[in-house]
C-alpha cells in the first residue's frame, strides 16, 4: 500500500479510537461510584482466565446427562483462548485505552497483553452460546453474568467497545463450533458402540454354544 493509504488508515483508526474513548469517558464520569467499583471488580475477577466458566463446565461434567455440554464448554473456552489470545491479539496489536489515557485511575492491575479482542467477553459468550444450544436451565442467568463481565471491561477502562463486541462475536463462533464438533464426536462414538455391540453379542453366542457342545460331548 502507498504512504497515503497507510496514513489514511492510521487516521481512521485514531478517529475510531477517539470516538470509543468518548464513550469510555462518559462511563467514567457518569457511572462510577464506590459500590459500582467494588461490584465491577468482583464481576471481572470471575471472568479472569474464564474461571467461572471452567467451574460451570466442571459442574456439568459431574452430571452424567449434561456431560456433553460440559465438554463443549471446555472446548469452546480453549478455542476462544487460542483464537483470541494467541492468534488475533498479537496480530492486531491494539493498545489498550488505559495505555492511551493514563490519567484514569485503574481499579485492577494493568493488563500486559493487547486489547483486541476482549478475552473476558469471548470466553463468557463462548460458554453462554453452548448453554443456549444445549437448552440448559442455566443459560439465562449465565447470559446476564456474561453481559456484566463484558461491560465490566469497559467500566474498568481496559477495553474499547469494539474489543468487547469482537470478543462477543468470536465467543459465539467458538461456542457454536465446539457444540457442533462435540455433537458429531458424540454421534461417532455412539455409532461405533452400536456397531461393536452386534459383534460382541455374536461372540458371546458362539462362546455359549461352544460351552454347550463341550458339556454335551462329556
Amino acid at each position: 500500500p502507498s504512504v497515503v493509504t497507510c496514513r489514511a488508515e492510521t487516521k481512521g483508526k485514531h478517529r475510531m479510537a477517539g470516538t470509543e474513548l468518548v464513550l469510555l469517558e462518559f462511563i467514567q464520569e457518569n457511572l462510577r461510584s464506590g459500590c459500582m467499583d467494588l461490584f465491577m471488580v468482583f464481576v471481572t475477577d470471575m471472568g479472569n482466565l474464564g474461571a467461572i466458566w471452567l467451574v460451570v463446565a466442571a459442574a456439568l461434567l459431574l452430571r452424567g446427562e449434561e456431560r456433553k455440554t460440559g465438554i463443549a464448554i471446555a472446548a469452546a473456552l480453549v478455542l476462544a483462548f487460542v483464537a483470541g489470545g494467541i492468534v488475533i491479539k498479537p496480530l492486531v496489536a491494539r493498545i489498550r485505552p488505559c495505555d492511551i489515557d493514563t490519567t484514569v485511575r485503574l481499579l485492577i492491575d494493568r493488563p500486559r497483553d493487547f486489547s483486541f479482542p476482549s478475552g473476558h467477553a469471548s470466553s463468557s459468550f463462548a460458554a453462554v452460546t453452548v448453554l443456549f444450544l444445549a437448552g440448559s436451565t442455566w443459560r439465562r442467568p449465565a447470559a446476564v453474568l456474561a453481559a456484566l463481565i463484558a461491560f465490566s471491561r469497559l467500566y474498568l477502562f481496559v477495553h474499547y467497545p469494539s474489543d468487547v463486541i469482537a470478543g462477543i462475536l468470536l465467543g459465539m463462533l467458538c461456542g457454536y463450533g465446539a457444540w457442533q464438533v462435540s455433537g458429531r464426536l458424540n454421534r461417532w462414538i455412539s455409532a461405533r458402540r452400536g456397531s461393536d455391540a452386534p459383534a460382541l453379542s455374536k461372540g458371546r453366542r458362539k462362546s455359549e454354544s461352544a460351552d454347550v457342545d463341550g458339556r454335551g460331548s462329556i
